[in-house]
């Protein structure tokens, strides 16, 4: 029986295992969840294998509650920063259901709060592709009651 975790200030997202549409080693999303502000997921312009839409999914290993994402992108060049984006929820990684979508992101540091919402899976979904740099994708869940 699923029980509703309690408002932390917690990353659910933290070493939590990660994928990206390209499942290849080199790209390393796994970086974009480590915690650690020197290591990125980046595709960058010239990559060969990449093309068309992209998109970063966390697996939470469990349904969690969520009302607040973060998102650190600070590339070498502010032009792969994504820009926009949507964030997308499941509970089965297959089917997805839009959260919230940004399409004027200029910040190094974005912190948005979002309606709470349940999910096992949640992904960053990058309708314009590469060129693009992640260095950092949190997940939580402070709602107060």
């Amino acid at each position: 029986m699923w029980k509703p975790n309690e408002p932390a200030s917690q990353n659910i997202a933290l070493g939590k295992y990660a994928r990206s549409k390209i499942l290849a080693y080199a790209y390393q999303p796994f970086n974009a969840v480590d915690g650690d502000p020197e290591t990125y997921f980046a595709i960058y312009a010239d990559d060969k294998i990449a093309a068309g839409d992209d998109w970063l999914m966390v697996d939470l290993e469990k349904k969690y509650r969520i009302d607040r994402y973060v998102l650190i992108s600070t590339p070498p060049v502010p032009a792969w920063r994504p820009e926009t984006f949507t964030l997308q929820k499941s509970d089965d990684g297959f089917t997805w259901t839009d959260v919230e979508s940004v399409t004027t992101n200029q910040n190094p540091k974005l912190e948005r709060q979002t309606p709470p919402f349940t999910a096992r899976y949640v992904r960053l979904y990058l309708p314009h592709g590469k060129p693009f740099f992640i260095t950092e994708f949190e997940l939580y869940y402070t709602e107060t009651k």
